[in-house]
């Protein structure tokens, strides 16, 4: 559920930053009696760890998309559709301005500030075209698939 609807999306967007891990570690648990499940996943590079979760409760809590990228010198923070960036030894957050796609098209029906509009937009341009995708290739949604499997059999084992 969560994994294989919300989570592979993380993945795939991980994947396409900084290629495919030396080490997954995930946990979670899944409940098909509520429909619910949940799992986060630790991703290992050399001098980079990524954290990321989903989750799908039986519950009316609204999707969201957050990230927060922590760096030597400043932290970058995603939420409600703003990017913050907080610079060491200022006093203040400043707003980072995100280039907003149409607000829908005849191609896809989502918001320009969806998280995943370029990448969905992108695909649906290479499908109308006929022709295959130069970026997200099949062998690239491979490698997230094969993260998101190892995320899941890595959670199957430490569900709390």
């Amino acid at each position: 559920m969560a994994p294989f609807e919300l989570h592979i999306h993380d993945l795939d967007l991980i994947h396409y930053l900084l290629g495919k891990p030396q080490a997954v570690e995930a946990y979670g648990w899944r409940d098909d009696a509520l429909l619910g499940s949940y799992l986060c996943t630790r991703l290992r590079y050399p001098g980079v760890t990524v954290d990321a979760e989903a989750g799908w409760y039986r519950a009316p809590l609204p999707f969201r998309a957050e990230y927060r990228a922590v760096f030597d010198g400043a932290v970058l923070d995603y939420r409600d559709g703003a990017l913050k960036l907080y610079e060491a030894g200022a006093s203040e957050a400043r707003l980072v301005e995100l280039e907003r796609g149409p607000d829908s098209g005849p191609l896809i029906n989502l918001p320009g500030t969806f998280p995943y509009y370029n990448e969905v937009a992108y695909f649906a341009r290479c499908v109308e075209s006929g022709r295959p995708p130069e970026t997200l290739t099949p062998y690239d949604s491979r490698e997230a698939i094969e993260m998101l499997f190892q995320a899941v059999e890595q959670a199957e084992g430490r569900s709390f």
